[in-house]
């Protein structure tokens, strides 16, 4: 080991790097890449990478758990938002009733028959600060109002039940949205009933905690714990244990490197500041209330991109069946072309720049790759609109996310997404959409590495009606994009009111 390195240790919290598609995890070659020149560098990065002496080390206990070296945060988490960037928690109540009727107007607009749930306005006034006033709040050891329910299971006692694993649970979200069975399991689990919480005690910096509303089994890596509801409501305990304060303590207390997990031993004697139960029973009403408003507009969300894909499968199954019949003399006239014919490829133009020089080129222009952004720098290569569609990875099989998407403006793209123009006067919209609904499965190279060739792109088919139809789909498509982007800001609206109000309770 050279001199200069002697006496410390490189941490690297690479967690964010992991992909996951379906039932697997896997780094793919550029996280590897900038897992490796993170080692060779051999210094701080802020966010990835720190070295730590031996004294800080030994001040920690000699705890190597990694997040209490480097501290990140899951880019699915709302827990990036720190208590300097919360908003004030008034102002917040005040500009999401401004903006909400703004988001109903736009989804009339394209679902008119769609009903909206009505729902009473939380105005500023619903929130009395005397909530807050903390003279009879007193600090309590967790496992003094919190019971640990360590009732292990064989799966195969089990084998109809319903299996939660931490896979299944979502950063800072309260609602189970998947689960397996018993039978697709092995080794011993844990049993949870209803209203019980399940909460992952290994890598609690995901931050990953629900309220289980059935019987079931879960993970051995989780912790299934329950009120003691004579000092603790069963209502308001997920959210104490949602708040920063416990997140950030689960963090610290957890034990190993690879995989820092809590102990209950640890836990149960870490202190809590408690209101009494009228308090709990208040606080924990308009956390559930705001809760429940989130979740309704996630709902309403899908229903509307179920509704955009139902419209657009429609026109090109349409379309598909008149140009299959021959009928191009019928308005809308459908062509079926070479991707070739209808853009041009910038594939020359674009280049791959490594981490490391990335990292000293820090700037305001985002850097593209096969899924999108995934970062940014000082300079950009296209300055129009385009679409990007990407040439590389397992989402081109899997379709996790978006393969096609559109930019405009100054960005940067590498080598594993391919630059199109759209030739005029055709749709960059219609031929956005279009190709995100192909199934690109016999068309990519390899396995373990599935790859769709500039060559193999340019021969594509593609379904092309008349221009004068496609700005009619486009104007269509507009309106879904304008409803969508209504619910988004809302929603985020909404839970910066969650998390100002979560964290508002918990401080001191």
């Amino acid at each position: 080991k050279p001199k200069e390195r002697r006496k410390k240790i490189l941490f690297i919290n690479a967690v964010n790097e992991v992909t996951r598609e379906r039932a697997q995890s896997f780094l793919t070659n550029e996280h590897i890449q900038k897992i490796v020149q993170a080692y060779e560098a051999f210094q701080d990065q802020p966010g990835f990478a720190y070295v730590a002496t031996i004294e800080e080390i030994s001040s920690k206990q000699y705890n190597l758990s990694i997040p209490l070296f480097v501290s990140t945060v899951s880019k699915e988490s709302t827990a990036s938002i720190s208590s300097a960037e919360t908003p004030d928690l008034m102002d917040t109540i005040a500009s999401w009733i401004e903006s909400s009727c703004a988001v109903s107007d736009a989804l009339h607009k394209i679902l008119p028959e769609m009903k909206i749930k009505s729902q009473r306005k939380l105005m500023p006034g619903d929130i009395n600060i005397s909530l807050f006033n903390r003279k009879d709040w007193c600090m309590k050891a967790f496992g003094d109002f919190v019971q640990n329910v360590n009732e292990r299971v064989d799966p195969t006692e089990a084998s109809d039940e319903i299996y939660v694993g931490l896979d299944d649970l979502d950063s800072q979200n309260l609602q189970i949205r998947r689960w397996g069975k018993g039978s697709d399991v092995i080794g011993t689990k844990l049993r949870f009933h209803e209203g019980d919480i399940i909460f992952g005690r290994r890598r609690a910096y995901q931050r990953k905690l629900a309220v289980a509303k059935f019987d079931g089994i879960c993970s051995a890596h989780a912790m299934v714990v329950r009120a003691k509801p004579d000092l603790v409501l069963p209502e308001f305990l997920p959210f104490l244990m949602m708040s920063d304060k416990f997140m950030n303590r689960a963090v610290e207390i957890s034990v190993g490197s690879l995989s820092p997990t809590i102990n209950w031993t640890t836990l149960k004697s870490q202190e809590f500041n408690l209101p009494p139960l009228g308090q709990q029973y208040r606080i924990a009403e308009i956390l559930w209330a705001v809760d429940e408003l989130i979740q309704n507009y996630r709902v309403t969300t899908k229903a509307i991109i179920t509704s955009r894909e139902a419209f657009f499968q429609g026109i090109i199954a349409e379309g598909c069946s008149l140009a299959k019949n021959g009928k191009n003399n019928v308005w809308p006239y459908w062509r079926k072309l070479f991707l070739s014919d209808v853009v041009e490829f910038l594939d020359d133009q674009r280049r791959p720049i490594k981490e490391s020089e990335r990292s000293k080129r820090s700037g305001p222009f985002p850097y593209y790759g096969a899924s999108g952004v995934i970062d940014s720098i000082d300079d950009y290569l296209f300055n129009e609109p385009l679409i990007l569609l990407g040439e590389d990875g397992a989402n081109i099989v899997d379709r996790s996310t978006p393969l096609s998407f559109r930019v405009n403006g100054k960005i940067w793209v590498n080598n594993h997404a391919h630059v199109l123009r759209v030739k005029p006067p055709n749709s960059l919209i219609y031929l956005e959409y279009f190709l995100e609904s192909l199934d690109y499965k016999n068309f990519v190279t390899g396995t373990a590495q599935p790859k769709l060739t500039k060559g193999m792109c340019e021969r594509l088919q593609v379904l092309i009606p008349d221009y004068a139809f496609q700005a009619e789909i486009e104007d269509q498509l507009r309106l879904y994009e304008k409803g969508l982007t209504s619910l988004q800001n809302i929603e985020t609206q909404i839970r910066c009111l969650f998390i100002a109000f979560l964290n508002h309770f918990s401080t001191g």
